[in-house]
């Protein structure tokens, strides 16, 4: 599946790459992954990314139902840094974002979840079904710094992508006044006006949907024929071939 730029009609893939799904407690319980792909089928997305907070225990049954819609599933999560920074981590296949989460959840803090107060963190199949939940806190920060995070996700092949870094609030120029020194594979930008901000670095644009409508709002075009996958997200930010998409403009 591809999708026409609103720049002509040469062929892209397009693409929402920061997704939470019911996992995340501040997502929806609406956010099931049969939601989810089908909010991707009726805009038009061809390759999408969970990316629940410290966790990634809804991708696998996304993976699969997406495999079905014809729908590429990158696995994903956004981590929360020592210094209150989100950082987004895209893996190459399920098993490295499964250790990898694994890992994650041994370096966030002993609080626990209670779902009444800090919202829900529900597991759940292909068909909805609620399978289990988290039982730490997810929505806290772990104890790895900005650079610890990115050495221990990198070296299980992950693209590293600080998250929304011109918000006020967990982003990383927020959070620590400036974009360290990492070789970081690209960042994401929320807002259109903000891209001066980014120089220097591909830029992708996503949602970052915690309900079903807003999925898809913000996208990122990856110009080209070629089948979308984890390969050419990491050609298309190695080679600056973006094009963002924002609804605030």
């Amino acid at each position: 599946m591809t999708a026409n730029t609103s720049r002509g009609t040469d062929p892209a893939t397009a693409a929402d790459l920061h997704i939470h799904s019911c996992l995340s407690p501040c997502g929806s319980l609406e956010m099931s992954p049969q939601r989810i792909i089908r909010e991707a089928r009726e805009k038009d997305l061809s390759l999408i990314s969970l990316s629940d907070h410290n966790a990634c225990a809804n991708c696998a049954p996304l993976i699969r139902l997406g495999e079905d819609a014809g729908i590429q599933v990158i696995p994903g999560m956004e981590v929360t840094t020592v210094e209150e920074a989100h950082v987004l981590c895209y893996f190459p296949g399920i098993d490295a974002a499964e250790d990898f989460a694994d890992f994650i959840y041994d370096h966030l803090p002993e609080v626990f979840n209670n779902p009444a107060k800090m919202g829900d963190q529900v597991i759940v199949d292909e068909f909805g079904t609620i399978t289990g939940e988290i039982d730490k806190y997810l929505g806290v920060a772990t104890d790895l710094s900005v650079d610890r995070l990115f050495e221990e996700a990198s070296s299980r092949g992950a693209l590293v992508v600080p998250s929304h870094i011109d918000r006020p609030y967990a982003g990383l120029i927020a959070q620590l006044g400036f974009i360290p020194d990492i070789p970081f594979h690209a960042v994401e930008v929320a807002f259109a006006r903000n891209l001066i901000l980014a120089e220097g670095f591909s830029v992708l644009a996503s949602s970052d949907a915690h309900i079903p409508e807003l999925l898809g709002a913000k996208r990122s075009l990856f110009p080209g024929d070629e089948a979308p996958d984890f390969s050419l997200l990491k050609r298309a930010l190695k080679n600056r071939r973006v094009i963002t998409v924002y609804d605030d403009t």
